[in-house]
């Protein structure tokens, strides 16, 4: 243990000096602090690192841990009290609480009694009391892990900005610098990226708040409660001290089973045999199990509870546990990893928000798998032979019965002297013997044994008992008798064993034997985890999952193809070709159902998985002729083998319906019995272990990545905690900064790797961690801090968007920044600061003069294209010399494009003199519409879409008290119907201009012909109305939701990424409470996957859904391709110059021709498309919504041959590693016709 101790001590410290923190390490005695805190960080950490340290675990703190777990097992809070001993823990490891973070507020007694320590023992004084919302976060996660959540939890979706626009409309009014001030402090947005208006009135804000520091607090205590949820009486938010603050459900989801009819009360009763069975579900947190009570199992006190001893059976009465480490810690966030995150960021906020959004709050769904199982004691290890038809076998065999009588004829002797001393007592006494002398009756006993035997040996019996009964009744003659039960003539397992010992042996079994009702638990899917959900079985949709692999392979080669088509004809013919070939493997099947548990499942889907496969292969081998480059074809062809032999395996199914080999266990340690003999033959005999099919996992579910939120929230600003001391003042309103994002996950890996543990859990986090650190480094690196002035104006000024600049869509093309202004009419272009322009073929490029009238930065500008490569826009620009806002030319919409309506869109890039890249959005100063601006038709527009959202739960109106519990759900469905509206402005592929020109039937909110503006007021058919908003919310209420929206507030872009066009009801009031409230079991309710099932970017806000049409999303989707495509080379090129370094080449030697700020050379283009064609290959669904890559290395052998490797996994699920190798010039030149691209499948485990 003492070695185990060592090693964590060093793992911590390795850990705290890969984060460099100064402060700490110039101190050699903090090393004892941070000593101390790791062996606190292991203790409070996850179960699957306690069970592996059982020597370096207290048991106070064992104790603490399962009393923080608490009692109820659905929902929980987290008590003042556990946060305080959390933190006096970390004290007395000599963490400073409040400089590293973990605290907002601390309470001490004194520490200083008549100028010395008080006992002369330095120290910061007794904790008294503290606050702080990250433990509490902390504990709650870890509380999660092992609490089953209610049978129909949903997931309450939260706009933050939501709750933080509300905090601060409560304690600020008429004063819009101080509410833009703490509104974008608060959240951590970065300035610069503001317009130059929104900066100037965030300063005079800050100068304002700088005055009341305890407004800020209170704002912020506001919000925090508003998130995590302090209730009243009455259920409403309250910020009020000494309340439990309600974290939420817990991790677990019981599903399937039950949701059944006949589920009530955590109880899940089914028939067995004809009896019903009562199954009762439960969490012994303390144990770490989940426990099945099953209720009418018969238990014997005497034999049963040392056999389930023997059988290692884990129960209590009735009771069967089922391990929960196993496999679900690596789901949860356990306090080490919070911790560790904590540590390896410095940003407490950034770990709060990992650790209380509902976007990030995992649950894990459990089904039972139900199964008998049946122990029966047999003869041998192997064998099928029954002990206890052995032992019937024995009690009615004939030669056992002729054994007695043979024993008997042993005492002939004594049975003839008792008959003939019988015999002359007999004749003495009643006068009639003819001889004094018993000799002469000797004969005559002689004669009545001879006829004994002859009589016991010629009947037959039943048992051995009755052969014992029948010589007992015999022998009565002779006056003998004799303890036959215990004569160990009968042979049992090699035993010589009497009837006592075969008649206790008998009597047991009825007990012995028994027979198990138990259920294996299984994972459906996990969802909301902070990296990837994952999917572990479709039910009756495998057959569905095969027919949408298929038919979204097909769609992507077509649009792959497509690419390499010129002639149009030719793309009509492909299309109807490949729809024709969807349809009828869509017909496969049709209106058939499944279930898991019927007999024939395998055969059935086998069968209609064939006929996919049939079609598939027909379709390919039709379509694949209009393949044009040969190495294409190949890449596509070994992708289609792939895809055809994924479905034939039955590619959707993660579990497998076992027949379950039996197993023995050996009953050598028996000693239940008072007689050895029994003892020593149940010993020598085994439990064989019967069961009924069972469920085993087959290989790794489908993945599906959810790490889109902690990817926005690295890129948020933070107060950066590293040991500083820091005032009041300075923790609320300090200077925020970005986290220092790949050292962070650097760190935060090179924790969990050195921790010590067994558990097999951990290498899932290291995984997870590896693997998301590895893709989105490229991101991070992209995240600057900047001071630059906003000193470039607008280049195309009638360009004013509802929301900051740039949108989702503007920030399509990692180089490029674009500008899309829908019109009809040309708009004029003027220069946004002193330049000189010239053009260099399409590109015009905007020379910045600094003071002395020389160029110092460049801004390159050209026109967009649509994504068949289709320009958007004409520029019409002359070269020469401009003054800043002179007009230096016009652009105008061009006609042909795949774009829903006119647009203008100019594609802008920023770089310094030495060519090194400049983010423009922070120095063009693109100012957005304010609420002022709106006019009253746009708002009236706005009313209109947000008329079309239910409030919840109520038939009339509400009344005031009623309002206060639904608003929020009913708020946030209106904002995100703002978003909506406003996003198809934004989105080119909607043909919606303006506010004032939405396409209500198209957003798929409202008839038009029941709706009209006049002079800014909505007039409509009250009959169509779902609500009236402003009878809800109040005018200033709908005004607050406005301006959220304008501030780029858009919920629905989580679950979509660009921003949701369409919207679709879900359900109504009629179905408030079955998707809504605790205790509903009904399956049939609606839902964004039923009612949305072949959309893929979608999300549910309230009782509406709100997604990207498939169409839509394909025609941006090329961008999100290509840049993922681009960040590989530059990637590639970062490591060429490291190892050119290394091996003493020239810089630039082997490199492509390709950087952060540059298109791909023609040649590289090449090289493109095949890894482009390897997405699209790889891609189980019609949109690429997720590109992860990894393990991007690059080398070269003996031979000089580069050698660039890299992984790719497409929408989180199907993985392929690609190499590509080249030889170079002398002078480094890439040579590409030596240049060979090979890809190869990472099969699922």
């Amino acid at each position: 243990m003492a070695n185990n101790n060592k090693e964590k001590k060093g793992i911590f410290s390795w850990g705290v000096s890969a984060i460099k923190w100064k402060r700490i390490l110039v101190n050699p005695t903090t090393w004892y602090f941070l000593i101390g805190l790791f062996i606190i960080l292991l203790l409070m950490g996850i179960i699957a690192f306690i069970s592996a340290l059982p020597g370096a675990i207290s048991e106070k703190f064992t104790q603490m841990i399962t009393d923080l777990i608490g009692e109820n097992y659905a929902t929980y809070g987290v008590e003042e009290q556990e946060i305080l001993d959390m933190a006096i823990y970390l004290d007395q490891m000599g963490y400073d609480l409040e400089n590293y973070g973990f605290v907002e507020e601390i309470t001490r007694e004194p520490n200083i009694q008549d100028g010395n320590y008080i006992n002369n023992q330095p120290s910061h004084g007794k904790i008294i009391s503290v606050k702080s919302k990250y433990l509490e976060a902390y504990i709650g996660e870890e509380k999660k892990i092992y609490k089953i959540a209610p049978e129909n939890y949903t997931t309450t979706e939260m706009t933050e900005d939501y709750y933080l626009q509300k905090a601060i409309n409560k304690y600020v009014s008429n004063d819009e610098n101080l509410e833009i001030y703490y509104y974008y402090q608060i959240k951590g947005t970065d300035i610069t990226k503001l317009s130059k208006e929104t900066q100037e009135k965030y300063e005079e804000g800050r100068t304002r708040a700088e005055q009341n520091v305890n407004l800020a607090k209170q704002i912020t205590d506001e919000y925090n409660a508003s998130l995590t949820g302090i209730k009243d009486a009455n259920g409403l938010l309250t910020n009020q001290e000494g309340r439990t603050r309600l974290i939420g459900a817990g991790m677990i989801v019981l599903t399937g089973k039950a949701k059944e009819e006949n589920y009530k009360d955590w109880k899940w009763i089914r028939k067995v045999f004809g009896k019903e069975v009562n199954y009762e579900f439960r969490v012994d947190e303390e144990a770490r199990k989940l426990i099945l009570t099953v209720s009418y199992i018969p238990e014997n006190a005497t034999f049963w509870d040392q056999l389930k001893m023997i059988l290692g059976i884990e129960s209590s009465g009735k009771e069967y546990g089922v391990d929960l480490e196993s496999f679900l810690s690596k789901y949860g966030k356990p306090s080490e990893f919070t911790l560790a995150f904590h540590l390896a960021t410095q940003a407490p906020d950034f770990v709060y928000k990992l650790a209380t959004s509902s976007n990030t709050d995992t649950k894990v769904y459990l089904d039972m798998w139900p199964k008998t199982i049946n122990y029966i004691a047999v003869t041998d290890s192997g064998s099928e032979a029954r002990l206890d038809t052995l032992l019937n076998s024995i009690n009615t065999n004939s030669d056992v019965h002729q054994r007695y009588v043979s024993e008997l004829e042993n005492y002939s002797g004594e049975l003839i002297e008792g008959r003939q001393e019988k015999l002359y007592d007999y004749y003495l006494n009643s006068g009639n013997f003819f001889n004094i002398n018993p000799e002469a009756y000797k004969a005559q006993a002689t004669r009545w044994y001879n006829d004994m035997i002859e009589k016991l040996k010629g009947t037959t019996y039943m048992s051995v008992e009755a052969v014992i009964n029948a010589i007992k009744t015999e022998i009565l003659a002779s006056g003998r008798s004799y303890n036959i039960e215990e004569w160990e003539i009968i042979d049992i397992q090699g035993v010589n064993c009497s009837f006592n010992d075969l008649k206790e042996l008998i009597d047991m079994f009825p007990s012995f034997n028994k027979t198990i009702n138990t259920a294996t638990p299984y994972i459906t899917k996990v969802v909301q985890h902070w990296y990837r959900n994952q999917y572990f079985i479709n039910q009756d949709k495998e057959l569905n999952k095969a027919k949408t692999v298929a038919t979204s392979f097909l769609d992507n080669i077509r649009y792959r193809i497509n690419t390499q088509l010129t002639n149009s004809a030719e793309q009509q013919e492909l299309l109807q070709k490949v729809e024709s070939y969807k349809e009828g493997i869509n017909k496969i099947g049709e209106g058939e159902s499944f279930d898991l548990t019927t007999e024939n499942l395998t055969d059935v889907v086998e069968e209609y998985i064939a006929d996919v496969c049939s079609q598939l292969e027909a379709a390919y081998k039709d379509i694949s002729g209009y393949i044009k480059d040969e190495t294409s074809k190949q890449i596509i062809d070994a992708f289609f083998e792939t895809k055809l032999n994924s479905l034939e395996s039955r590619y959707g199914t993660t579990y497998e319906i076992i027949e379950v080999e039996d197993k023995y266990h050996s009953l050598a340690s028996f000693n239940g019995s008072s007689r050895a003999n029994v003892n020593e033959v149940i010993s020598k005999s085994y439990y064989r272990e019967v069961s009924t099919p069972d469920i085993i996992q087959i290989h790794n579910p489908v993945f599906s990545d959810n790490s889109k939120y902690v990817r926005s929230w690295f890129k948020d600003k933070y107060i950066i905690y590293d040991g500083v001391t820091r005032t009041e003042e300075e923790r609320i309103l300090g200077a925020k900064k970005y986290i220092q994002g790949k050292t962070a996950l650097d760190s935060l890996y090179a924790m969990l790797q050195k921790a010590t543990t067994e558990a097999d859990n951990l290498k899932y986090m290291q995984r997870d961690v590896a693997e998301f650190m590895q893709d989105f480094s490229f991101d991070l690196n992209e995240i600057e801090e900047t001071t630059a002035e906003k000193n470039l104006v607008n280049i195309m000024p009638e360009y004013v968007p509802y929301t900051p600049w740039p949108s989702q869509y503007e920030q399509a093309d990692s180089i490029w920044t674009k500008m899309t202004f829908k019109t009809s009419n040309s708009t004029r272009l003027v220069a946004p600061a002193d330049c000189i322009i010239t053009k260099v073929g399409e590109i015009y490029e905007l020379g910045i003069l600094n003071s002395d009238g020389l160029v110092s930065e460049y801004v390159y500008l050209c026109a967009d294209e649509d994504s068949n490569g289709n320009k958007i826009t004409d520029l019409n620009i002359t070269e020469g010399e401009y003054k800043q806002n002179e007009q230096i030319g016009t652009a105008t919409p061009r006609e042909g494009t795949n774009l829903a309506a006119k647009t203008i869109s100019i594609k802008l890039q920023m770089l310094t003199g030495t060519k090194q890249k400049i983010d423009i959005t922070t120095r063009m100063n693109v100012r957005s519409k304010t609420i002022d601006e709106i006019t009253q038709d746009e708002e009236a527009v706005m009313v209109a879409v947000m008329s079309a959202v239910t409030y919840y739960g109520f038939n009339d109106r509400p009344h005031s008290s009623e309002i206060e519990k639904v608003r929020d759900l009913y708020e946030q469905e209106c904002l995100a119907m703002i978003s909506t509206a406003i996003n198809r402005i934004q989105s080119p592929y909607c043909k919606d201009t303006s506010l004032s020109h939405i396409d209500y039937v198209e957003m798929g909110v409202i008839n038009l012909n029941g709706f009209e503006i006049k002079d800014g007021q909505l007039v409509s058919d009250e009959s169509k109305r779902k609500s009236n908003p402003i009878e809800i919310l109040t005018q200033e209420g709908v005004r607050n939701l406005i301006k959220l929206a304008l501030r780029g507030t858009d919920k629905t872009e989580e679950g979509t990424i660009l921003g949701a066009t369409v919207y679709r009801k879900i359900w109504e009031n009629d179905l408030y409470i079955e998707n809504q409230q605790e205790g509903s079991t009904q399956e049939d309710v609606k839902t964004i996957d039923t009612e949305l099932a072949d959309v893929n970017l979608k999300m549910a806000i309230g009782g509406g859904g709100f997604y990207i049409p498939n169409n839509q999303y394909k025609l941006y989707e090329k961008f999100y391709v290509n840049d993922k495509i681009r960040s590989i080379f530059v990637q590639l090129n970062e490591q060429k110059d490291e190892l050119n370094e290394q091996k003493g080449y020239t810089a630039g030697y082997g490199k492509y021709k390709i950087s952060r700020t540059e298109n791909p050379e023609e040649d590289l283009l090449k090289i493109f498309n095949y890894v482009e064609d390897t997405i699209y290959g790889l891609a189980e669904d019609t949109c690429i919504t997720s590109i992860i890559i990894t393990q991007i290395n690059e080398e070269i052998n003996e031979e000089e041959q580069f050698i660039d490797t890299f992984r790719l996994k497409v929408n989180s699920n199907v993985t392929f590693d690609i190499t590509i190798k080249y030889n170079c010039t002398p002078e480094g030149k890439i040579l590409y016709d030596s240049m060979t691209y090979e890809v190869e499948e990472i099969e699922r485990l």
